[in-house]
């Protein structure tokens, strides 16, 4: 079945899941099952569009057995490096990383880094929102306009009106973070597997895993700082378990204009099944299934995207997000550094392969992105 084929489905499923709910308003236990199932059903066929449409934007399946070698286009020092990863033999021609000996690593081939980082913005729903930096130092500070200035009238021979914008500073240090692999020797000695695919893959999506958790909910001590941790609270819910739809236009007009026209709503799966229910003053449910591919679900005509990160609905807890979160930062410090450990798993006939990369992440403007916040108690 097709993406567009499954989006259709999942349009058919929704309707007859709000049919249901407005046939049903006040559900007994059966009706609760029941429509419980047509909530998993929905939510099934929304994971398996999310899966095709990053399998398309990702590398080929990888282990499969090629009927012929692989062939690569590699100029020399990429040549060396795949040579380092197979064998082990350091070539002169691909160097120690500069400025990262303690790591004891290589600098990945600009190709292969490329990979990893395409396969990290397809499994991370943070990073394609937000505004990445590549920086070379620790620390880099990055200005912000925190408050701009005003025009005024001015009558004539009279001093002009003087207002100027306000700047702030997001300082983004870089935190490491890698991921260990570990690979047969047979599978490196085989020239069919793509090795470059198979390695990117693992190597990208738990870093990617590892960076949203930390872009979401990070403390900012050994590890990025989350937006929760500085997004400032728009309103507290009348009821701990619950969101209304008034909530939601709330938060959503809470933002000024410029941050609402780009923003996008961020939930995890939970709180998105609760908020599907909402229906507005019209009767209309306010949230809006994709029927094309390639377009997002959207809520008051907004984005909205699922973060497993994102807290439940429950005391206290800040279960919906809204935003421009192109004002999140993440600063890249450097290229991925990769290492190959040859001893540490020979009594299993196996090598280890790690790769590095320092990181941080930071909410550069607080008003730019809000949350609401579920009543204490």
């Amino acid at each position: 079945m097709t993406i567009s084929e499954l989006i259709v489905k999942r349009a058919k499923a929704w309707e007859a899941a709000k049919n249901f709910l407005d046939e049903h308003p006040a559900m007994s236990g059966e009706d609760i099952e029941t429509y419980n199932k047509m909530e998993a059903d929905i939510e099934s066929l929304t994971d398996s569009i999310n899966r095709m449409q990053k399998l398309e934007d990702m590398a080929q399946p990888v282990n499969v057995p090629a009927k012929a070698p692989v062939e690569k286009t590699e100029n020399s020092k990429d040549s060396a490096f795949w040579n380092y990863v197979r064998t082990g033999v350091k070539n002169n021609t691909y160097t120690q990383t500069e400025g990262t000996n303690a790591d004891g690593g290589y600098a990945v081939p600009k190709g292969f880094e490329a990979k990893i980082i395409e396969i990290m913005n397809n499994a991370n729903v943070i990073r394609p929102l937000a505004t990445i930096i590549t920086t070379a130092t620790a620390s880099t500070d990055i200005p912000v306009v925190s408050a701009h200035g005003a025009a005024g009238w001015t009558t004539e021979a009279t001093a002009l009106t003087n207002s100027n914008d306000t700047f702030s500073v997001c300082t983004l240090g870089a935190y490491k973070a890698s991921r260990l692999v570990r690979v047969s020797e047979e599978l490196l000695s085989d020239n069919g597997v793509d090795l470059e695919s198979y390695l990117a893959k693992a190597i990208g999506e738990s870093l990617a895993a590892l960076e949203e958790t930390a872009f979401v909910a990070g403390t900012g001590s050994g590890q990025p700082t989350g937006f929760l941790s500085t997004a400032v609270s728009a309103k507290t819910t009348a009821a701990a378990a619950a969101v209304t739809f008034e909530e939601m236009v709330d938060l959503f007009f809470a933002l000024k204009q410029g941050y609402r026209n780009n923003g996008t709503w961020l939930m995890n799966s939970s709180t998105l099944a609760a908020v599907r229910k909402l229906k507005d003053t019209a009767g209309s449910y306010i949230f809006a299934p994709a029927t094309v591919a390639g377009q997002p679900d959207l809520i008051l005509g907004r984005p909205v995207i699922c973060s497993e990160n994102m807290e439940n609905i429950a005391a206290g807890k800040k279960a919906v997000a809204f935003g421009d979160f192109s004002y999140y930062h993440i600063g890249q410090r450097g290229p991925l550094v990769f290492k190959r450990l040859n001893e540490r798993f020979a009594d299993t006939d196996e090598v280890g392969f790690v790769g590095i990369e320092r990181v941080d992440g930071k909410l550069a403007l607080g008003e730019a992105v809000k949350v609401l916040t579920q009543k204490a108690s």
